[in-house]
């Protein structure tokens, strides 16, 4: 079995073929504005180019085979039809949705028991506090977190799940994709406050200043190395941001704007090909998925520590939620910040 081209005056540009294929077989044409089969002897008969081929340009032939959940099989003998892709998993609409429904009970459950339990604990422990974030930064940090696990959940479901998705639930790639463009307009609308945020008020301006790099922070990377190497007494003193904190808000600043440039040239792609070519377009993409995948896996390694497993903070460090922080932990790890104001009792 083999993928072939049934028509070539078909093929719109759309270009799908050349961005979900997982072999490199497609190749753009610019000449033509055509996407052209250029290593078919790469070409693993997953499917995938014939599902998303908006122009119906291509074609599966010869008999069917079985693949992994994650791929679609060709059952063909009648090659243009594509109600015959089906992924190897069950063809009932309930099954799946309700073991999702089963599932997602429990996390539910266990999540209300594990917030209330916290809420309690953090209530009646008796410390003194100080103000870490506040509620427009709580707010900046709460859009950005929704819009990120939503883009990261949907870009990849897109590229890895759509059809399965769409042969499970009834929902795949095109519906990812509208939900993955709302978020990512979310994650630029935030931004853009964010941006008049820290020039138009005294808040947001102190932020940018305690926030900016400075050399000590190069030197207390050497520091902090050597202390936790027990090759020196003394750990790093910090101010209001130690250089852990500077490098997120800085990785997230500068990714939330090339996210954003690139994930817009891919939207309006016949726009960007005319101003950048469509080897811009290519590279927007490439840049795209391959800044998703560190920033995800950033988040996971670098800022799950700082807030989660971090012994100091474990199981969370509840800044993110009601701008608190205890003041001894405060004064530990933010020594030289000698004006954090201690927080009122109801705020």
């Amino acid at each position: 079995m083999s993928v072939q081209r049934y028509d070539l005056n078909r093929c719109i540009g759309c270009r799908n073929c050349v961005e979900v294929c997982p072999m490199d077989v497609f190749r753009f044409n610019e000449d033509v504005n055509k996407s052209v089969i250029a290593y078919p002897e790469n070409c693993q008969t997953c499917g995938q180019c014939y599902v998303y081929c908006l122009g119906h340009s291509l074609a599966m032939s010869g008999e069917a085979h079985a693949y992994p959940l994650t791929s679609v099989r060709a059952a063909s003998k009648m090659p243009m039809n594509r109600q015959l892709l089906v992924s190897d998993n069950p063809k009932s609409r309930i099954v799946m949705p309700a073991v999702v429904a089963v599932l997602g009970g429990m996390f539910a459950h266990n999540a209300l028991a594990w917030n209330r339990k916290a809420q309690e604990k953090r209530a009646t422990a008796s410390v003194e506090t100080v103000t870490r974030m506040s509620l427009a930064q709580r707010w900046q940090h709460f859009v950005s977190l929704i819009s990120f696990i939503v883009l990261v959940f949907t870009g990849f479901g897109m590229r890895y799940m759509g059809v399965w998705l769409e042969n499970t639930f009834g929902f795949g790639r095109h519906a990812l994709k509208i939900v993955h463009l709302g978020a990512g307009c979310a994650l630029l609308a935030i931004g853009l406050f964010h941006l008049i945020y820290i020039v138009a008020t005294r808040e947001g301006r102190k932020l940018i200043y305690d926030v900016f790099p400075r050399g000590k922070d190069v030197a207390d990377i050497f520091r902090a190395i050597g202390y936790n190497l027990h090759l020196r007494k003394d750990k790093p003193k910090y101010g209001r941001f130690a250089y852990a904190e500077k490098v997120e808000y800085w990785s997230l600043f500068v990714g939330t704007i090339t996210m954003g440039i690139t994930g817009l040239l891919m939207w309006f792609y016949v726009w960007g090909g005319r101003l950048l070519s469509d080897w811009g377009v290519s590279f927007a993409r490439s840049w795209h998925f391959w800044e998703a995948v560190v920033a995800s896996l950033a988040i996971v390694i670098w800022h799950f520590y700082h807030v989660m497993i971090d012994p100091d903070v474990a199981p969370m460090n509840w800044a993110w939620r009601d701008g608190k922080m205890p003041a001894e932990l405060y004064r530990h790890e933010h020594e030289l910040d000698t004006e954090a104001a201690p927080a009122p009792k109801s705020e």
